[in-house]
């Protein structure tokens, strides 16, 4: 029996022998096929490509027929077959499985844990999805591939055949998973970086980034454009090149180390070119972090700071010229505020004065005041025939026009001459006459005159409309050797509220005329509407008279003193026009009694039949509203009457919310309306006319054959009395 024992004894320990043997290089191949797949994913491959790879090596190493990685996809619902291994054709990159208990992958998901199945047919956890029934799959491991933030999917090996696996290939399928993992990993990194190295490059200024150690990592176009240092020059080097030789130890301590410490820093120092030029360039410098946070780097935005710095310099050399200059700009500042109080002065008495040449003389006698000169001097040119106009001239206090301005020659009638100072005026800026005694500018007569008086010097400042040079304003001085900045400015200022005094003289004059033309177009439209139309109502009852005289004196005699009434009616509307009052047939009537009645009237002893309606609830009307509503009901009868050979017109009047509409309809024989307003007639031309008087809106409907239906629409605008305008 010993001996016996002894040999099974020695029969275990070879057969435990045999199989730790098996397993160490059943071990060894799986670690040399997961450093493989390592050193694929450090050398750049794709990964498409390194997703290939790992699921041939997991076929392989485990002998199974499918490998699979799956990813998950952005729903998180399902997971698409990205790479695998023993699966029928078109399912890679198409087949997709649940991502919940419908499948060991979504369980794998949901349970974060390596699930191995021995017999899918008896498994309860999860289902057999269709992507492994088809297959005939019976056996597998999943593991999670994770990502950043969330898992990027599952690594799988699956075989037909039931079988079981061991720690160590579940161990092997997560070292390969985690492999896949960093590399996804990095290369979402990468992505990131290119995507960051893209928006950087976009920015004008320079932009960079190093390493904790200094080393730069990223080097922009605006990098390229301030330093003259390319990418591929700069890359891989410690920050130092950049700064003036011998201060890296400087940057270690001043730049770096307090970095690390507040997080951001803002500097100024010396940068250095690749060209060896110096300059100061503003640093703005911050930390780079990961995905979870860890410092990773450094970052900074330089900008060139040199002219900022030589201005400041410049600043602090010339700041004893500037205390000596304080005294002087307080000074000016008085004057500053004198001048404004004299230019609101002004202003304010050109926008209330009710006579705009009074208010030329406050400007001229301000000027002579504030600036306590000789004389002001208002002249107007005449550029085509080089002729200057004096205007008028103040004078100690005073306005002189005409002949007693100061007997200066252009003040007589005959004094007016072609001067060459026309010709300087052309100038849009002020200028100074320095010695008007002998200035060649002035003529003979004109330098006479200021030797006389003693007048030295001479400001000419331009009066404009726009571009335009209408004429010049001049202040005359007999004691002083020049005019400081801030009188010029005053004076300019000054002649400015002259230009727009003469501009706004101007456009009250074009008011003035476009009202005379707007008045005229009104009577135009008053007569045509009143006297034309009753005109052709008295020839309609004179015609119908006519034809009826002689077989029926009576009725005759009806339709002549219709006539009358309709020719007195004319004169006393005729009277009225002139004083644009309302129609008549307003007074003691609404719109609608008005309308029925104008109908009446013009239709008595035609053969056509009018009816007239109205809808909705009567609202009170503004008597302009009224006013053109009855003219273009009447324009509308009488062309109808007059044109359209109508026996039915029909007349409705219909208030609404939204306003007031009238139309005018007859069965005549209708006419092509023409595609211009403007091409109508003087009635079509008078209907739009009246409508854009109340904001109406009027349509002329109409086609040979088929009648006419004018329509005016007044919208409704609040006011305070409730009323249509």
């Amino acid at each position: 029996m010993p001996r016996q024992s002894s040999k099974k004894s020695a029969a275990r320990i070879v057969t435990n022998t045999g199989q730790s043997t098996n397993e160490f290089r059943t071990l060894a191949r799986e670690q040399a096929a997961v450093a493989r797949l390592g050193q694929l994913a450090l050398s750049g491959a794709s990964l498409a490509s390194l997703m290939n790879e790992a699921t041939t090596i997991v076929a392989q190493v485990l002998r199974v027929e499918y490998s699979k990685v799956l990813e998950l996809l952005p729903d998180g619902k399902s997971l698409l077959l990205r790479a695998g291994v023993g699966w029928k054709r078109g399912c890679v990159g198409r087949a997709r499985v649940a991502a919940k208990t419908d499948s060991q992958a979504g369980f794998t998901l949901l349970s974060k844990h390596p699930v191995v199945t021995e017999d899918l047919r008896k498994e309860e956890r999860f289902t057999s999805p269709a992507l492994l029934s088809e297959h005939n799959v019976v056996s597998g491991i999943s593991v999670i591939i994770l990502g950043r933030e969330r898992p990027f999917g599952i690594l799988g090996a699956h075989s037909s055949r039931k079988r079981a696996y061991s720690k160590d290939d579940v161990n092997f399928m997560r070292a390969i998973a985690n492999v896949l993992a960093t590399a996804i990993e990095r290369r979402q990194a990468e992505d990131t970086l290119k995507r960051q190295a893209q928006v950087l490059d976009q920015i004008h200024d320079s932009v960079v980034s190093t390493d904790l150690d200094g080393i730069v990592t990223s080097w922009n176009k605006g990098a390229k454009r301030l330093f003259g240092y390319t990418a591929a020059e700069s890359l891989g080097r410690h920050i130092s090149f950049v700064y003036p030789k011998g201060q890296r130890k400087f940057i270690e301590q001043q730049t770096i180390r307090p970095l690390k410490e507040k997080g951001s820093l803002e500097v100024e120092a010396q940068r250095r070119k690749k060209s060896g030029k110096e300059f100061w360039a503003h640093v703005s410098l911050s930390l780079l972090r990961d995905s979870r946070n860890a410092v990773v780097g450094m970052i900074g935005y330089s900008i060139d700071v040199s002219k900022r710095r030589q201005a400041e310099e410049r600043l602090r050399a010339a700041n004893k010229t500037l205390q000596r200059e304080i005294a002087e700009r307080k000074q000016a500042e008085r004057v500053a505020r004198s001048h404004t109080q004299v230019l609101l002065h002004t202003l304010d008495a050109l926008t209330t004065a009710p006579d705009l040449a009074k208010f030329l003389d406050e400007v001229l006698i301000a000027i002579t005041d504030e600036i306590k000169v000789h004389s002001c001097a208002l002249w107007f040119h005449d550029f085509p025939n080089k002729i200057n106009t004096l205007y008028k001239t103040s004078y100690s206090g005073r306005i002189l026009m005409g002949e007693r301005q100061l007997e200066h020659p252009s003040a007589s009638e005959s004094g007016i001459f072609k001067r060459k100072i026309a010709l300087k005026s052309l100038a849009r800026r002020p200028f100074v006459i320095n010695n008007a005694t002998t200035s060649r500018l002035l003529e003979p007569e004109v330098r006479a005159w200021m030797k006389a008086h003693g007048v030295k010097l001479v400001l000419c400042v331009p009066l404009l409309f726009g571009k335009k040079v209408i004429g010049t304003l001049t202040v005359r001085d007999a004691r002083r050797d020049r005019f400081s900045r801030q009188e010029i400015i005053l004076a300019q200022a000054l002649a400015r509220h002259v230009s727009l005094a003469l501009q706004l003289i101007r456009l009250a004059e074009e008011g003035q005329h476009a009202a005379l033309l707007q008045e005229r177009n009104r009577v135009a439209r008053e007569m045509h509407d009143t006297l034309g139309q009753s005109f052709t109502g008295i020839l309609i009852q004179l015609e119908a008279a006519e034809d009826i005289l002689m077989e029926n004196p009576q009725v005759a005699g009806g339709h002549l003193k219709k006539a009358r009434d309709l020719a007195r009616e004319s004169l006393a509307e005729a009277r009225r026009s002139v004083w644009a009052l309302r129609p008549r047939v307003l007074e003691d009537r609404d719109l609608a009694s008005a309308l029925r009645n104008l109908a009446q009237q013009m239709t008595v002893g035609k053969q056509i039949r009018v009816d007239f309606s109205m809808r909705g609830t009567v609202r009170p009307l503004s008597p302009e509203t009224e006013v053109h509503l009855l003219r273009i009901g009447q324009e509308a009868l009488t062309n109808a009457l007059r044109h359209a050979q109508a026996s039915r017109i029909r007349i409705e009047l219909a208030f609404s919310r939204r306003g007031v509409q009238l139309s005018v309809q007859d069965n005549g024989q209708g006419f092509n309306v023409p595609s211009s307003s403007m091409d109508g007639g003087f009635g079509q031309v008078s209907l739009r006319e009246r409508a854009e008087q109340i904001g109406a809106r009027i349509t002329v409907n109409s086609e040979p054959g088929s009648g006419t239906r004018v329509v005016a629409v007044v919208p409704v605008t609040s006011s305070p009395a409730g009323v249509l305008y």
